[in-house]
């Protein structure tokens, strides 16, 4: 996947998640964008349309454990270099 069609894919995930929302995915024509709220920022994996919902949620719950291990070892500084470079 082309760096502009990610850059267009992240632009648009703001767009389509609403305040109060009981789900933690949303579906396009193309993808699926599953996500996490986490203080303030949110995890996200976006996905084919063919993709299993369940294991890209499991997906999304091992990335989440593994960042919040991350970044409570990191400063302020790094852990904001850990959150925008990955």
């Amino acid at each position: 996947m082309s760096r502009i069609r990610i850059e267009g894919l992240l632009a648009a995930f703001p767009k389509l998640i609403g305040s109060g929302k009981q789900h933690t995915y949303v579906e396009t024509e193309n993808v699926i964008y599953v996500y996490q709220p986490m203080e303030g920022i949110y995890l996200l994996l976006v996905s084919n349309k063919q993709s299993n919902i369940l294991e890209d949620l499991d997906t999304l719950r091992l990335l989440s454990k593994a960042a919040v291990d991350i970044l409570f070892y990191l400063s302020g500084d790094l852990k904001c270099k850990f959150l925008f470079l990955t």
